[in-house]
């Protein structure tokens, strides 16, 4: 009786009369028409990838986990709130938290956010429930538990004046349900998409991350151009945090994975061919001078990967500090192909050499000091010697002003508070 008692204190009724059950059956075969054809296109460019990751996603323990998360959801929400409140999915976005008032601030993930959320005092949500469902949904055709959790939803956003939902994609399960969720209650619910990797342009038409959400915000403003979606709203807001080197003599070299997703279909191995590059390219450089080397690999390759830990049969020494510590320190040469890394290095005032994979004909969009050819080795060793030689300090800045910005949230504040959202926590 009291389970009941709760379920209708919550002003959800006219929440529902919105949706018609055809139009939540609608939603729910776009999900699985958009996951589907996203799978599709895994499965043409990274086979490997594409098996493994269907086997897991179709197990039999999703539908227990389904199950198990509609209570688990359902008993998370009860908990007081505000009138507005911020659900920032993933430990990616956790540096603009604190743009938000940590009352109303959710982290919504796994047991990485859980601690997260506990250490800077905002509340939590799990992310497996949402997840479960979508994978019912698309491998088990059952929508019963997909609906249940969002009526779940429906719940919370009864008690809502606005709901905003801060995503780093739009393109898995648990960012396609909150399409799903903004496409039934756009009224409710502001949907935004916060850029977390660089994007490149490419001979073909790719799917990105933001393309199926409403806004956008993105870390640089050349990068609009990658999106499919032009009736997207976007908002340049940078990146989360400030690093700038310290000292300026040149004292090392960093080589930037590219992640480790398999082969390609004609075959080729793009991080096995830019491992052997890098490998000879060491080899010129410590002939002919005296920095040190090292190797930093891509999240990827070190978990969740097609073969974590490839990377150490190339080298012994790699990097896994915290990014604003790598950008920090003595001024550095970061030399790769296709990684925010090397962005986030030109930011921070670093010496940046692009080396092209030659693949899909891809373009990247941020600056750099040095383009070459994947196998060109004596360009960029004589390019690196040249900068030894003279004076470090003369290598010009790509972002000269970017890099020195003293408060690099303030931007995502502004942002949000353009969208009409209420802020009252101090950056």
């Amino acid at each position: 009786m009291a389970q009941s008692n709760i379920f209708m204190s919550y002003p959800w009724v006219a929440l529902l009369n919105q949706m018609s059950t055809s139009g939540l059956a609608a939603e729910a075969q776009r999900l699985r028409f958009s996951y589907k054809r996203l799978l599709a296109t895994q499965r043409l460019s990274h086979a490997d990838m594409f098996a493994s990751r269907v086997k897991s996603e179709r197990s039999v323990v999703h539908l227990l986990r389904g199950l198990v998360g509609l209570f688990l959801t359902f008993f998370q929400f009860r908990s007081k709130l505000g009138s507005q409140v911020y659900i920032f999915h993933d430990s990616r976005l956790l540096p603009y938290c604190s743009a938000v008032d940590p009352e109303n601030c959710i982290l919504l993930g796994s047991h990485v956010e859980r601690q997260n959320a506990s250490a800077n005092g905002y509340r939590f949500l799990w992310g497996f429930p949402i997840t479960s469902a979508v994978n019912v949904l698309i491998y088990w055709r059952s929508k019963v538990i997909f609906e249940l959790q969002i009526y779940i939803w429906q719940l919370l956003l009864g008690r809502l004046d606005k709901l905003i939902i801060l995503t780093y994609e739009d393109t898995q399960q648990i960012g396609e349900f909150f399409v799903t969720l903004y496409r039934l209650f756009p009224k409710k619910i502001l949907l935004v998409c916060v850029q977390h990797g660089y994007y490149v342009q490419t001979s073909s038409r790719v799917i990105v991350d933001g393309d199926r959400s409403p806004v956008n915000f993105v870390i640089d403003g050349a990068q609009v151009a990658c999106f499919n979606n032009r009736r997207s709203k976007f908002k340049e807001i940078g990146l989360p945090y400030c690093s700038f080197w310290q000292t300026p003599s040149i004292r090392e070299v960093v080589y930037v994975g590219c992640g480790d997703s398999g082969k390609l279909p004609d075959g080729r191995d793009p991080l096995e061919q830019l491992l052997f590059y890098f490998k000879d390219l060491d080899e010129s450089i410590q002939d002919a001078t005296e920095l040190l080397t090292v190797y930093r690999p891509h999240p990827s390759e070190l978990d969740g990967g097609i073969r974590p830990g490839f990377f150490r049969q190339f080298f012994d020494r790699y990097d896994r500090s915290k990014k604003e510590e790598l950008l920090s320190g003595s001024r550095k040469i970061f030399i790769g192909a296709y990684s925010t890394l090397l962005y986030e290095a030109g930011v921070a005032g670093h010496v940046v050499i692009y080396v092209d994979p030659c693949i899909n004909h891809i373009q990247p969009l941020f600056l750099r000091h040095l383009d070459v050819k994947l196998g060109n080795v004596s360009a960029v060793s004589e390019y690196v010697k040249r900068i030894i030689v003279s004076d470090a300090v003369s290598v010009s800045l790509l972002y000269p002003s970017v890099g020195l910005i003293s408060n690099p949230v303030g931007k995502f504040q502004n942002a949000l508070s353009e969208l009409g959202c209420k802020l009252s926590a101090s950056v």
